[in-house]
């Protein structure tokens, strides 16, 4: 089992409306803890020889740590320019797990969490005069030896509605991409998916077609995923326009 409480800030430091230019930084500490029942594992010196089990056997592991507690903590900073108010670019970076906690289970024996590496670029374009937009996205993620990156695009449509109400509907495709040890770069999946905002409400929904060598696992079944935002924003300051997510 695992459970993490953190809590995040963001600051931005500097930038105006002006110069249609900024920067944000922002930073995460957090506390996250482990927990193994090492009793409901199988150990090879528990079998009883005769194609059984016995969990009574001594398993020989006598210097395992049932659970722990560590700290984490992550840092970053965003760079975005809003144009006006249907036209942003952003891009950022993140560095996650800075200070490495060791995740063994085991007394004395060190296993450290590879730190991660997040970089994500994206923007939100009206196609000249119309009331179609693009919404291009890509996010890559190194971990150690692990490798992930997401890319794809959304066509938003705006519909109906005046300068105090927002509506758009948006459908979009998506590829994954990452590393397979030894083998290189495949692809990894497909994503499709669909959105719509009303204001400050976000409705999403979006299917995974695995097309790896995971396919038989999978026994080609996708995942749906469904989101439900509502963003609490107090008066409107128009100090900063912000992007749209």
């Amino acid at each position: 089992q695992t459970g993490k409480l953190s809590l995040s800030y963001s600051k931005r430091m500097g930038g105006d409306r002006k110069s249609a230019h900024y920067l944000v930084f922002g930073a995460e500490g957090g506390v996250a803890q482990r927990s193994l029942d090492f009793l409901k594992l199988r150990w090879g010196t528990q079998h009883d020889g005769e194609g059984g089990f016995n969990g009574d056997l001594d398993s020989g592991e006598n210097d395992l740590i049932p659970n722990f507690i560590f700290a984490d903590m992550a840092a970053g900073l965003l760079w975005f320019s809003v144009f006006d108010e249907n036209n942003s670019l952003y891009l950022g970076a993140a560095f996650h797990h800075l200070n490495r906690a060791n995740q063994s289970f085991r007394e004395g024996e060190v296993d450290d969490l590879y730190s991660r590496i997040t970089a994500h670029m994206g923007g939100d374009f009206i196609l000249g005069a119309s009331r179609v937009g693009l919404v291009p996205g890509v996010i890559a993620m190194i971990q150690g030896p692990s490798f992930e990156l997401n890319s794809g695009t959304s066509l938003k449509f705006l519909l109906g509605g005046n300068r105090r109400s927002y509506q758009a509907f948006s459908i979009g495709a998506w590829t994954r991409i990452s590393n397979k040890i030894g083998n290189g770069v495949l692809m990894d999946a497909l994503i499709l998916s669909t959105r719509f905002d009303y204001d400050n409400f976000t409705l999403g929904l979006s299917y995974d077609v695995n097309v790896s060598d995971l396919v038989p696992a999978s026994n080609n079944n996708g995942a749906f995923e469904f989101a439900l935002v509502y963003k609490i924003c107090g008066p409107e300051r128009r100090n900063v326009y912000c992007p749209r997510f």
